[in-house]
C-alpha cells in the first residue's frame, strides 16, 4: 500500500490542500473552521483575521455562535487551533463565491454588514444560539430537506428550502402556539389592576419583540408582555423574558440608567 503523501506533496499530487498543522487539524471540525474563518470573510480585518485593521467584535461573536450549531460553542483555544490547521488562502475563492452568492440572494450589503452586526446585549446571545442550533437540527433532516439539482438556480433552491422549512415547522408543531390578546384581570384575577411600576414597564416595552402584535389598550396585554413583570424570583426558563424587557428599557432610557434586571 502506498503511503499517503503529506505536506506540499498532498497539495501538488492529489490536488487538495493539506492542513497547515496536522496535529492541530486532527480534531478540528467544520464548526471550528466556521468560528475562525467567518469574521474575515464578512469583513473583519483584525490581527486574528490576518489583517492590521479594526476588530469587529460583533462578527466574532456571531461566528462563535454559528460555530456552536451542534450545541457546543468553541473556546478561544479551539479557534486558535483551527487557525493553525487551515492553510492560508486554500479555499478562499470558493468561500468568497458562496458568501457573495448568499449575500446577493438575501440582498445583504456586505460593505455594511460588519458595522451593523453587534450582538452587544447579553440577552440576545442565548436567543441567537438557540435559533442556530434549532435551525441546524431541522436542516440536517434529509427526509424534510432534499438535495438540490445543479441545473437550478440559487434563487430556486432558496424558494424550495423556504417551503420545506415551513412544512417542517408545521409537521413538528414548532409553530403550533401563538399568544392571544388578553386582559390583566384575566391573567391575575387576585390583582386585577397593574401597579404603577408594572404599567410603566409595559408602556416602555417595544412594539416589536416581547408582546409584539398584541393590543396595547388600557390593561389589555399579551401574556408574554405581562409575565416578565411578576413572580420573583424567576425560574431559569422565566428569566429570559425579563432579560429581554430589561434590554428594551436600557435601549430606550440609555446606558446610564440601571437596567431592569
Amino acid at each position: 500500500m502506498r503511503p499517503a503523501p503529506s505536506g506540499s506533496d498532498w497539495h501538488t499530487r492529489w490536488g487538495s490542500p493539506s492542513p497547515a498543522d496536522h496535529r492541530a487539524a486532527s480534531w478540528i471540525r467544520h464548526e471550528h473552521i466556521t468560528a475562525f474563518q467567518l469574521p474575515r470573510l464578512l469583513g473583519c480585518t483584525c490581527r486574528d483575521c490576518g489583517g492590521t485593521g479594526e476588530r469587529h467584535d460583533g462578527l466574532h461573536r456571531m461566528a462563535l455562535l454559528l460555530g456552536g450549531h451542534h450545541g457546543h460553542i468553541p473556546s478561544a483555544d479551539t479557534v486558535q487551533r483551527a487557525k493553525r490547521a487551515v492553510r492560508d488562502g486554500a479555499w478562499d475563492d470558493l468561500h468568497r463565491y458562496f458568501v457573495d452568492a448568499l449575500a446577493d440572494l438575501l440582498e445583504v450589503d456586505l460593505a455594511l454588514l460588519a458595522d451593523r452586526t453587534t450582538l452587544e446585549r447579553p440577552a440576545t446571545l442565548p436567543v441567537f444560539a438557540g435559533l442556530v442550533v434549532t435551525a441546524d437540527w431541522l436542516a440536517s433532516d434529509e427526509q424534510r430537506f432534499a438535495y438540490r439539482r445543479t441545473d437550478e438556480s440559487a434563487a430556486q433552491w432558496w424558494e424550495q428550502s423556504k417551503k420545506q422549512a415551513r412544512a417542517a415547522l408545521t409537521a413538528l408543531r414548532l409553530d403550533a402556539w401563538s399568544p392571544k390578546s388578553t386582559t390583566w384581570a384575566e391573567l391575575f384575577p387576585r390583582t386585577p389592576t397593574p401597579r404603577q411600576f408594572q404599567n410603566a414597564a409595559m408602556a416602555a416595552a417595544p412594539a416589536a419583540g416581547a408582546g409584539a402584535g398584541h393590543r396595547r389598550s388600557r390593561h389589555r396585554i399579551g401574556k408574554d408582555r405581562a409575565r416578565p413583570l411578576v413572580r420573583a424570583p424567576p425560574r431559569p426558563y422565566q428569566r429570559l423574558p425579563r432579560l429581554l424587557h430589561g434590554d428594551a428599557l436600557a435601549r430606550r432610557h440609555g446606558p446610564g440608567r440601571r437596567r431592569a434586571h
